[in-house]
């Protein structure tokens, strides 16, 4: 809740058109509804970006890395030391962390950028993308 922890960094990173949270949406999707609906990649960003952007409203401390592509899960690969918002093998451009450094400072209680490349990015999320000197 807000102005609980305000100290305390947490974050996110997620893919922008993440294959196995799509595929979860779909099984719930078929659950509930009794019919099968898939969610697209630009109807899961565009759902995943109005939740990001809630949490960025909120909470000062919330961080997010948005890497571009489909990757579900970064930490057990080497991709992690490369990966950033660009995607897995592009990593970042000099402006933005790469995952391993963004992480590292999230755990530190450093200042975790919210990062995200590219015109599809909501400025909410932007906002403070520029790492602090």
């Amino acid at each position: 809740r807000d102005g609980e922890a305000p100290s305390v960094q947490f974050g996110f990173i997620e893919s922008k058109t993440d294959i196995v949270q799509r595929s979860f949406w779909d099984l719930l999707y078929v659950f509930t509804h009794k019919k099968i609906k898939f969610i697209g990649p630009d109807m899961f960003y565009e759902e995943t970006m109005q939740w990001l952007k809630d949490y960025a409203k909120m909470f000062p401390n919330f961080s997010v890395m948005l890497v571009t592509g489909s990757t579900h899960t970064f930490i057990y690969k080497t991709d992690f030391y490369s990966a950033g918002t660009l995607g897995i093998v592009a990593g970042s451009p000099p402006e933005h962390p790469t995952m391993w450094k963004w992480v590292t400072d999230l755990v530190k209680c450093k200042h975790a950028p919210r990062v995200c490349h590219g015109e599809d990015c909501p400025p909410a999320l932007e906002a403070n993308a520029a790492l602090p000197n």
